[in-house]
């Protein structure tokens, strides 16, 4: 017994029904900023302000307060 194995016979979408149901769903899609955005804008406010700790800074900080314990220095933790 031989069996034939043959291609489904149902019809492909249509160009303009894949766009028509993509275009449905985009629009169920709230339209909103991106949620960081406001972030971003405060980073740098803080950056232009010279405010924000960047690694480097910290990593000043760190060694110039490892100078000060190694001097004995404890006048700035009081």
């Amino acid at each position: 017994m031989k069996f034939k194995i043959e291609p489904p016979k149902a019809a492909l979408p249509t160009r303009n029904f894949i766009d028509r149901e993509v275009k449905k769903y985009l629009d169920m899609i709230p339209q909103e900023p991106e949620p960081n955005l406001g972030r971003v804008f405060e980073i740098k406010q803080e950056i232009r302000k010279g405010r924000y700790l960047t690694q480097e800074m910290i990593n000043e900080a760190a060694h110039h307060l490892a100078v000060r314990l190694a001097r004995g220095e404890r006048t700035f933790l009081d």
